[in-house]
């Protein structure tokens, strides 16, 4: 998640695997911008649980987290954002970051 240039929060999704991004693209609005590369915007105000709920959806199904304990989390400065890359796979064969 990030705030754009302006006020308006984006939400990326990134997935090599076919399944899961159809999967992704067929359960919401996402829109794919590049292969493997799908968005969703919202215009600010929005109220935080609108995309809360999309990316528990996103990660409960599509990505196919079994349990909450099992994500890993990391925060990156807007400044170090282009330097590091952060990566997690998805289990088994739905490789791919959110």
């Amino acid at each position: 998640m990030e705030v754009d240039a302006g006020t308006t929060l984006l939400l990326t999704a990134h997935t090599a695997v076919d399944a899961t991004r159809r999967a992704l693209m067929q359960s919401s609005d996402w829109r794919e911008e590049e292969p493997g590369i799908l968005v969703q915007r919202w215009p600010s105000p929005v109220r935080a649980i609108v995309p809360a709920t999309l990316i528990a959806k996103a990660l409960f199904g599509p990505f196919g987290l079994e349990a909450a304990e099992s994500l890993e989390v990391s925060v990156v400065a807007a400044a170090d954002a282009e330097v590091e890359s952060p990566t997690a796979a998805e289990p088994e064969s739905h490789s791919g970051v959110m």
